[in-house]
């Protein structure tokens, strides 16, 4: 499984799933939310990437078995933590939108999908 890379801190970097042809549809998604949005996500990133990890469990949040959410209002990104890595890495899987404070249980099985691949071709 491919993943490129987002963003690189300090203490931890951020990853994203790609396709086949590189193409990221997290990326994709990111780029259409509104610049509040944006900038709100950036702080999240910079922040983990300083830190290694979000103190913030309104917008970074477990739900799953090693799968968490980084949510608002007004989207979810659902990601995981890449197992055994030197350097904490945080990937992003998927994005949808999101105007309550629920995940779609499908959406976590999707993400855990990806974690499972993810640990199957390294």
């Amino acid at each position: 499984m491919r993943t490129r890379k987002i963003w690189t801190g300090e203490q931890a970097d951020i990853n994203a799933i790609t396709d086949a042809d590189g193409h990221c549809p997290v990326l994709d998604f990111l780029n259409r939310l509104d610049a509040r949005a944006q900038k709100r996500l950036l702080m999240l990133f910079d922040l983990f990437g300083k830190c290694g990890r979000s103190r913030n469990s309104e917008m970074f949040e477990e739900i799953g078995v090693g799968i968490w959410a980084i949510k608002n209002a007004a989207f979810r990104i659902f990601c995981f933590f890449t197992p055994h890595a030197a350097k904490t890495t945080l990937v992003l899987t998927h994005a949808i939108d999101g105007k309550d404070n629920t995940s779609d249980s499908n959406e976590v099985l999707k993400a855990e999908q990806y974690l499972r691949r993810f640990i199957r071709k390294g």
